[in-house]
């Protein structure tokens, strides 16, 4: 995660990079696969351990953690297609008191409480408040 692996080589190295991606030679070779960089790294350590042995093991734990994750991903990802997860259990039935159960009360309101139309001669209009802007 973030960290940049930086490695010099030079001399023979540098023509044969160059020559397997078809140039003269290689200047810079920038790997961002973990498992890539583990393996090309491993195999500079094999060439001269002294120099690349050191960097070779952080490169392969780093490898294996990538991997390990990208397992975890695909197995969720299966698990998620076939539809792993718990058995459907039906949910329990709650005990039948219907009989023993006060009924609830409705609250209704009286009838005096709405005024009916043919009460209010204006239903649109507002209760006078008292006082009038147009009576000075």
């Amino acid at each position: 995660g973030g960290g940049v692996d930086v490695l010099r080589v030079g001399g023979v190295l540098v023509i044969a990079l160059g020559a397997a991606l078809g140039r003269t030679s290689c200047a810079l070779l920038a790997v961002t696969d973990a498992g890539f960089a583990a393996a090309l790294c491993e195999k500079l350590s094999a060439q001269d351990p002294d120099r690349y042995a050191a960097a070779a093991q952080p490169l392969r734990r780093k490898a294996d953690r990538v991997l390990q994750r990208q397992r975890e991903r695909r197995q969720h990802e299966k698990n998620l297609r076939q539809g792993k997860r718990k058995p459907w259990v039906p949910p329990p039935q709650p005990p039948d008191h219907a009989e023993n159960r006060p009924r609830k009360k409705t609250r209704h309101a009286p009838a005096s409480a709405h005024p009916t139309p043919a009460a209010n001669p204006n239903p649109g209009s507002r209760r006078p408040s008292g006082k009038s802007r147009h009576n000075p």
